[in-house]
């Protein structure tokens, strides 16, 4: 009778198309204590995913206990609406075998590329007609997806970089042999060499491996992971990306993680780095004991280093494979290789500030997932 004595409301779902997997807070109860009309707030959680949909709705219905009874209106509808992107969706590619996989990032795998031979390295061109890619004895290989054969362009004594330069028909190739990178155009068959290792640098002995990536296609930044030789490890490094010399892409070398694992034994890196369009926020992964790694962003303009991610395991080498940036820079996603024995990839939404601490979205890739290499790729 008004507000005397003590009532409570229960908030629960009732139906819509809202999966119970897309919220979370609810069924929740508030009480009102004798005289108490102060209205009450119930939070409803909405999971955050990186899948467009539909907008989907919760409906909501109200149960009171004894004492109390329920007005106008005793129910209500809530709407998730979608905020991810209504262009071309993406696809994260991984290699099984001798077959590049395509998952959605809800992880369903919704098409096998079988390319007949097993895959090292790989990458797509901007336009995804193409897969370049090496296989086990470093020969490598152009797909046509149209025609649905593999073309063999060269032999390398011992590849880890394999990377589409973007907007060309050129693919980057490190040349292990004398620590250069060169770029090799698939259409001519011609190669060209596109940056000289530094052998006499601050470091020593700088061979470019693991990966380049870029800021923008014919300006801004470059990082690089490059070998300093010895006990060193590997360093990220970012420069400007440059023309004036053919040989020499990546001017003013900076140290983005500085290997100063020199005589510890351990790599500094564990896999490769990415950079945002805009040239500001580096990521990368690096090793900081023998089972622990950590996802590090690297804000390129104050010098800010933080861990966006971590794991550690016991008694077993974990590892993150490359890391690689959506084009929208709101997504990052890297392999975890040897968590507790489970290979899975993983995606992180960075926010629109470049990256705090994440929550990855943890994708089980159905087999023995054994790449060291994810690519998230708007695939038509």
């Amino acid at each position: 009778n008004g507000s005397a004595g003590v009532v409570s409301a229960t908030i629960a779902p009732s139906g819509g198309t809202a999966g119970t997997s897309d919220f979370s807070g609810l069924p929740e109860t508030v009480t009102f204590g004798d005289g108490d009309t102060t209205p009450k707030i119930v939070s409803i959680a909405i999971t955050q995913d990186v899948s467009p949909e539909p907008d989907e709705t919760i409906e909501l219905g109200i149960s009171v206990s004894a004492g109390a009874s329920v007005g106008t209106p005793a129910a209500a509808i809530l709407t998730i609406q979608d905020d991810d992107s209504t262009t071309t969706p993406y696809t994260l590619l991984y290699a099984q075998g001798s077959e590049l996989r395509r998952m959605s990032l809800d992880g369903v795998v919704v098409e096998s590329i079988p390319l007949g031979r097993p895959i090292g390295y790989f990458d797509v061109a901007d336009d995804v007609s193409r897969i370049v890619y090496t296989d086990n004895v470093n020969q490598i290989w152009v797909h046509d997806r149209t025609s649905g054969q593999s073309e063999l362009m060269l032999s390398a004594p011992w590849v880890q970089t394999l990377k589409w330069l973007p907007g060309s028909n050129s693919v980057f190739v490190h040349g292990a042999s004398d620590g250069n990178l060169y770029s090799f155009n698939v259409t001519s068959r011609t190669s060209a060499l596109w940056q000289s290792a530094d052998t006499a640098g601050v470091y020593g002995k700088n061979v470019y491996r693991g990966g380049v990536a870029f800021s923008g296609v014919s300006a801004g930044k470059v990082v690089a992971r490059i070998g300093v030789g010895g006990a060193g490890g590997d360093g990220v490094f970012v420069g400007d990306y440059c023309t004036s010399d053919p040989t020499h892409h990546i001017c003013s070398l900076q140290v983005v993680s500085n290997p100063a694992g020199a005589g510890s034994g351990w790599d500094t890196l564990a896999g490769g780095p990415s950079i945002t369009q805009d040239g500001r926020y580096a990521f990368y992964t690096e090793r900081i004991a023998f089972n622990t790694h950590r996802v590090m962003r690297r804000d390129l303009s104050s010098g800010t280093v933080t861990a966006i991610y971590e794991a550690t395991t016991s008694g077993l080498d974990t590892g993150f494979g490359s890391t690689f940036l959506f084009d929208d820079d709101q997504y990052l996603a890297f392999p975890d290789l040897y968590l507790n024995g489970d290979r899975t990839i993983r995606v992180c939404d960075l926010g629109s500030s470049g990256g705090g601490a994440c929550a990855p979205v943890v994708l089980d890739p159905p087999g023995a997932f054994g790449g060291s290499q994810v690519l998230a790729v708007r695939w038509p």
